[in-house]
């Protein structure tokens, strides 16, 4: 049975600040939590977001996301490219928020 997971993550751009919620149904229980920031880039905000809901997935469980934020999107489009390239971008400088884009990374490993 497949996991799905609902995540949804608004950034202020003028006052860098942001937050994120989640939602996690695995065949009879439900989770969900949420969080925010303040001073993060919308990119780190993401990778925050996905971190916390991917976080204690049940093993080898098949993972359903449900995502609209842009920057969500495009960081699980991008994963496997940033993770290859050490979680740096084209000019070697650290993505914003690298190290939960790895744990990330890491929790969906083989899913």
């Amino acid at each position: 049975m497949s996991v799905k997971i609902w995540i949804e993550a608004s950034h202020q751009p003028a006052y860098r600040a942001g937050g994120f919620a989640w939602l996690r149904h695995s065949g009879e229980a439900v989770s969900g939590a949420a969080g925010g920031a303040r001073d993060v880039d919308p990119a780190a905000l993401a990778a925050r977001a996905l971190a916390s809901a991917v976080k204690e997935l049940p093993p080898a469980s098949p993972v359903v996301l449900h995502l609209s934020s842009a920057d969500l999107i495009e960081g699980v489009r991008e994963m496997a490219a940033r993770r290859a390239r050490g979680w740096t971008d084209a000019e070697g400088s650290p993505l914003p928020g690298a190290a939960d884009w790895a744990q990330a990374a890491e929790a969906l490993a083989g899913r």
